[in-house]
């Protein structure tokens, strides 16, 4: 691509100053060092490259003056790093006339404006070359997003700007070699176009995996494959994107290499363990030239067994535990083969066999504790919190599970695994089976049955209450969660959840359909009151708003809020509160019409949406529901409740964009 027009914004309109939060937030030895040595890298092979290209440049140089008259090189306009703007330094490839620098900022391919030995410049990549200067200058790196124009940087997102900017622009980079044959790609009638809307996006996005996921010898496989497309048969072939991220190099080194240097030591400890202990009760003359030898031998086996049996697949902070079985399997075989090779490599055994076993063992062992060692050392944290007790107190949202079965397993395991497990801090089980109380099921401890729950609650300061017990009979299950409400924590019904997975997994048609119509209930109506819960109301909202703008027609917002007396009792309030919302939502809803929308706002607050509604007609509708709320008590469980309706009218304009807006204008309605 050929950029022919300079751009004099100065650099900090293209580019924040604050740094991306993910790049401070890097570790800052090693983003240190990763710098350091991805600048010594740039140094060396530009320098290097500088000086045993100079002659191939050269020949360049010669013919490009040769062939038609102008500068040898082009300086391009770029954004670097930051945002300052930087001259970029390539081979002319184009005719030195007015129209080079006056037609579009991007290059398809036949552009009457590229020399006939430009063309294969820019086919061979060769015109790149002088950009090893400014590698050299530090203005560019090896390896980068490709630098590009300021004005087309201007339309970039700003967020997706101020990450990019954040590094070095470099000679290639993934999005370089996916697109090597761009110019081939913007063969239409509007190429200006073609590129910001079919290509550049695509761009963006694998120059901000490279930049969220670069590491050096992610570079060094960059260029690699780099070199690599440009060769001529091979140019042709589809180089997958995740060998852009995770190469050759990389693969091996986190696959292999790293886990063979580990699996070297931990043996090489092993072999060590197992010779002090023999030679407690026999002599052992080894030597330690053979001993670190045989350690080199059993890791260097152990990573070729490994990865037949493809245990360098495992992403171990994440394996399961039956994963241990092919580690056993890998040093079985590993212990076999030193074993019998003891044997042949001279008439006696260089190593007594009763200690290449124990070796063995002892480093499965060291294999095993190396890999899990994460998990390990957490579990162990774990169990000392736990013996500490409330001598230390326990870290995030207390939550009590309701139940033990198949659901309740399940969501102990949430609230252990994942960013979960830090947020909430499961303190137990709760079940009538009475054998199962003081058990252990999943890790999680049943500390008592569905009576004890207000005192569970209590006691252990339980700020959210998992409901998974869905097979019991409708009364009873009501029952219980009313029981769980009285408490005042926040109550989760699991099954909600899995309904929500069960969509996903049916093949049943009616099924489907049920499980459908169940978990968009779920996910749009408030559970307390039956009609539209916060977040559906406010995209409704948004969609009523945009239509009344539209139309132009009216928009009225009723906000009615329900005031009470309520009971000094918590437990009590919290019972009366929910059964006054939900007959105050029912008697509300029988009033308005079909095309209205009515949802809780927020506490004992709601809105109701009239479309194509003036104020007048919205103020008669608020005097037939104050009316209709205020005319007869509020049947609860602890006696009659009167109510107190207090309302407001707000009605859309043009810059209204979310409910929100539209409320702040309401004006109230005295009914005193």
């Amino acid at each position: 691509m050929r950029i022919d027009m300079d751009d004099k914004e100065p650099a900090e309109a293209l580019m924040p100053a604050t740094v991306p939060e993910r790049r401070r937030a890097r570790k800052f030895p090693f983003s240190l060092l990763d710098a350091a040595l991805r600048r010594a890298m740039d140094l060396a092979v530009s320098l290097v490259g500088l000086v045993l290209l100079s002659p191939l440049m050269a020949l360049i140089a010669v013919r490009i003056r040769r062939m038609s008259p102008g500068p040898v090189l082009y300086r391009g306009l770029r954004a670097g790093r930051g945002g300052k703007n930087f001259k970029m330094l390539k081979f002319r490839t184009m005719f030195e006339t007015p129209q080079s620098y006056q037609g579009l900022r991007v290059t398809a391919k036949g552009d009457p404006r590229i020399t006939p030995f430009g063309g294969w410049l820019r086919s061979t990549k060769l015109n790149e070359l002088p950009q090893l200067w400014n590698v050299l200058r530090g203005e560019m790196s090896l390896v980068g997003p490709r630098p590009e124009d300021p004005f087309l940087v201007k339309k970039w997102p700003q967020g997706v700007r101020q990450e990019i900017l954040s590094v070095r622009p470099g000679i290639t980079s993934p999005a370089s070699v996916v697109y090597r044959d761009e110019e081939n790609l913007l063969q239409s009638a509007d190429v200006m176009n073609t590129y910001l809307i079919d290509i550049l996006p695509s761009k963006l996005r694998l120059d901000l995996l490279y930049v969220r996921n670069r590491t050096l010898l992610s570079d060094v496989d960059v260029i690699f494959l780099t070199l690599v497309a440009l060769l001529p048969r091979l140019g042709a072939l589809a180089i997958p994107e995740n060998l852009l991220f995770w190469g050759p190099l990389s693969r091996f080194t986190n696959r292999f290499f790293n886990w063979f240097i580990l699996d070297f030591i931990i043996a090489s400890l092993a072999i060590g363990i197992s010779g002090i202990i023999w030679r407690v009760s026999a002599p052992l003359v080894v030597g330690l030239l053979r001993s670190a030898f045989l350690g080199l031998a059993m890791a260097l086996l152990f990573s070729i067994i490994n990865a037949l049996v493809g245990t360098n697949r495992i992403a171990w902070s994440k394996a399961r535990y039956t994963d241990t079985i092919d580690l056993a399997i890998s040093s079985a075989l590993t212990t076999g083969v030193i074993f019998g090779l003891n044997f042949v490599w001279a008439d006696s055994p260089v190593f007594p066999p009763g200690m290449v076993v124990m070796s063995g063992l002892l480093a499965f062992i060291g294999f095993v504790i190396i890999r899990f060692r994460t998990r390990l050392l957490t579990g162990v944290a774990s169990r000392w919190l736990r013996l500490r007790g409330d001598s230390v107190g326990k870290v995030g949202e207390h939550t009590l599970i309701i139940g033990t079965g198949e659901m309740a397993q399940f969501a102990a395991w949430l609230f252990q695994v994942g960013p979960v497990s830090k947020a909430f801090t499961n303190v137990g089980l709760v079940d009538d089976e009475h054998r199962n109380i003081g058990m252990k099921i999943r890790g999680s401890k049943v500390i008592g049955t569905t009576k004890m729950i207000p005192d569970l609650v209590r006691q252990q300061d339980v700020g959210l209450i998992l409901f998974a017990m869905p097979d019991l009979k409708p009364d009873y299950q009501q029952h219980l969660l009313s029981i769980c409400q009285r408490t005042g924590a926040h109550v989760v019904q699991v099954a909600d959840m899995l309904d929500a997975l069960r969509f996903h997994l049916v093949t049943d048609d009616r099924q489907e359909g049920e499980l459908y119509t169940r978990v968009m209930q779920t996910a749009t109506t408030d559970r307390t009151t039956g009609g539209y819960s916060q977040r559906q109301l406010s995209e409704l909202a948004a969609r009523e708003l945009a239509r009344a703008r539209r139309y132009h027609v009216d928009l009225s917002i009723l906000h009615m809020r329900v005031d009470y007396p309520v009971p000094q009792n918590r437990s009590e309030a919290i019972i009366v509160k929910h059964q006054i919302l939900r007959e105050a939502a029912t008697r509300t809803m029988a009033e308005i019409r079909e095309v209205d929308t009515f949802g809780r706002y927020d506490g004992n607050e709601f809105a109701i949406l009239l479309p194509e509604t003036d104020r007048i007609e919205a103020a008669c509708l608020a005097d037939r529901l104050r009316n209709e709320l205020e005319a007869r008590p509020c049947s609860t469980e602890y006696g009659p409740v009167e109510l107190k309706i207090l309302l407001s009218i707000a009605q859309a304009d043009e810059q209204d964009r979310e409910i929100a807006d539209v409320l702040t204008r309401a004006t109230e309605l005295n009914y005193d």
